[in-house]
């Protein structure tokens, strides 16, 4: 491949810190075509934000630092952004929208005698098939999302609540349908599907199972369950009489219960009697 010409008439070399930031650059335009600079360069600073954010966290990064992960000047920063709480706005509309587009697009098209059975399957190998292969997108947002400021949680509301009704719209239409047995708490259900879908990209790594193999997986575990035997599973008595007296319970009562048997069960352990010494010794002078 001939060398790029240079975009500097002097010619000068630039700093060694900026060399990895400037080859992710040049992979950047390659891969994007003709996009205007500009857009070539917010998606470059969009790109280290993810990075850094998924490694340290919101608080912890400045914008000097987003703008030296990206090769660029600081002062070049407020060209594209005004503060830091407007890019971190962007980065999170950035992160979440496509996800939230792909998931329409994936009910576009589909026939209307397709069964919701087959539209949850669709759903999730689009999510996943966006968010895996996005992974420092997906990181970052689930590590800082709750530690931005409520300014920009209130301006970003619509995205979240957009992802929630999709899937709650989707899961209704099955329940409604009569494809879901009358018995699913579609609340818990829909915590269970969405915890499982966004938790993948923790533990997913290329190479062994694709985003769409994960998804067929995911999609059979929830449809068909684990057991061969295909009889429906019920809690013994004991746990379901817990169950119920923690459904009565709020949340700060279940988490204070919770730490006061952890303590009861540690103390326990510590507390088992021991003989004294010379309780010991006199015993096993009467056996000689």
């Amino acid at each position: 491949m001939p060398a790029r010409p240079s975009l500097n008439p002097d010619k000068r070399k630039r700093p060694a810190s900026t060399s990895r930031a400037t080859s992710s650059r040049v992979r950047v335009r390659a891969s994007t075509g003709t996009r205007p600079k500009s857009t070539l360069k917010r998606q470059l600073i969009l790109d280290a934000a993810a990075k850094l954010f998924c490694e340290r966290g919101y608080a912890a990064v400045r914008l000097e630092d987003i703008a030296l992960e990206a090769g660029t000047q600081s002062g070049a920063m407020y060209y594209y952004f005004h503060s830091k709480e407007d890019l971190v706005e962007e980065f999170l509309k950035t992160a979440l929208g496509p996800t939230i587009e792909s998931l329409r697009e994936s009910m576009a098209g589909l026939p209307p005698q397709t069964s919701y059975k087959d539209r949850i399957a669709i759903a999730m190998r689009a999510q996943l098939s966006r968010s895996l292969r996005r992974s420092n997108y997906t990181l970052a947002f689930m590590k800082i999302h709750d530690q931005v400021p409520e300014s920009v949680q209130a301006r970003f509301a619509s995205y979240p609540q957009a992802y929630a009704k999709f899937w709650g719209d989707l899961l209704q239409g099955a329940l409604d349908a009569g494809e879901l047995r009358a018995d699913v708490n579609l609340m818990v259900l829909r915590t269970a599907l969405l915890g499982s879908l966004i938790g993948a990209v923790e533990w997913f790594r290329p190479g062994k199972l694709s985003p769409v193999e994960v998804a067929e997986q995911m999609a059979s575990i929830f449809f068909n369950g684990i057991w061969r035997d295909t009889a429906q599973v019920r809690l013994p008595p004991a746990t379901s009489s817990i169950v119920k007296l923690l459904e009565g319970m709020e949340p700060e009562a279940i988490s204070a219960l919770g730490h006061g048997l952890a303590a009861f069960a540690q103390g326990s352990q510590r507390a088992k009697p021991r003989r004294p010494a010379s309780t010991r010794s006199t015993k096993a002078g009467q056996k000689e």
